[in-house]
């Protein structure tokens, strides 16, 4: 995998898109609701350049998947939730 391999030589964490957490259904409707499809792709890499552009390296993923730790002060995890929110209102407008 690129993270195991490569990961001295990454600029930023590996993003995830994966299934949703939940049973796969044998249907065929069932199956595109919860594995990803091409539109989850171009949702996670928006909001990736979206925090990107406005300086969040941190990758949250489809499902606020965020990488905060301990290190992460009041006011980073404040920027975090702005920069979402910011991203969120740009989609409905």
């Amino acid at each position: 995998a690129i993270a195991d391999e490569c990961f001295s030589w990454l600029d930023a964490p590996v993003k995830r898109v994966a299934s949703a957490d939940t049973f796969v259904g044998y249907a065929p409707q069932l199956e595109d609701a919860i594995l990803p499809q091409v539109a989850d792709f171009v949702l996670a890499y928006a909001q990736w350049v979206w925090g990107i552009n406005r300086g969040l390296l941190l990758p949250p993923g489809l499902d606020e998947q965020w990488l905060v730790s301990i290190l992460h002060t009041d006011a980073d995890l404040a920027r975090n939730v702005d920069v979402f929110a910011s991203f969120a209102d740009a989609l409905v407008a």
